[in-house]
């Protein structure tokens, strides 16, 4: 066990940079439009991550009594996510 190094930095000595998070804003854009015509639910438990999450079509009812929200969007970073945490 170890830390895992990406081929890019092995080969160059430095971690690729992020990807541009604003390839994303269509999708965010989207979740911000349906949150006015269909409304969360207060306090909910946020899923955020790529295709994994985005497709889990039953995530919602899988944890109904937590009140989840699905907010993948495919082919996400983690730095994706912060990026548009608030």
């Amino acid at each position: 066990r170890g830390v895992r190094i990406s081929r890019h930095e092995r080969h160059t000595g430095r971690r690729a940079p992020a990807p541009d998070p604003l390839r994303f804003e269509p999708a965010i854009r989207a979740f911000e439009e349906c949150d006015i015509s269909n409304p969360p639910p207060a306090r909910p438990i946020v899923f955020i991550g790529s295709s994994t999450i985005r497709g889990w079509k039953s995530l919602e009812s899988d944890f109904a009594a937590y009140g989840a929200l699905n907010r993948g969007f495919g082919g996400s970073h983690a730095s994706d996510a912060l990026h548009y945490a608030d």
